[in-house]
């Protein structure tokens, strides 16, 4: 039988927090987690939809770039 799902591993988790009253200007502008895998991708977890937790950030996303370059920043 072969396997449905695979085991990705996380490369590092984020935590975006946007503050209240400020006006987005880099990223979503959404307070929550983003998981990047070692794989390169980007997943965001979507706290307000509960049919679908997580959700894949593509480079077809106008935020895509902004998103990525919020992780390299944060990252140590």
């Amino acid at each position: 039988m072969e396997p449905t799902a695979t085991i990705q591993r996380v490369k590092q988790i984020h935590f975006m927090d946007l503050k209240p009253g400020h006006s987005v200007t880099i990223g979503y502008g959404f307070t929550g987690l983003i998981l990047e895998l070692e794989d390169g991708r980007l997943i965001k977890h979507c706290s307000t939809d509960p049919m679908v937790q997580f959700e894949e950030i593509t480079p077809s996303n106008s935020n895509y770039e902004q998103l990525k370059a919020l992780c390299n920043y944060s990252t140590p």
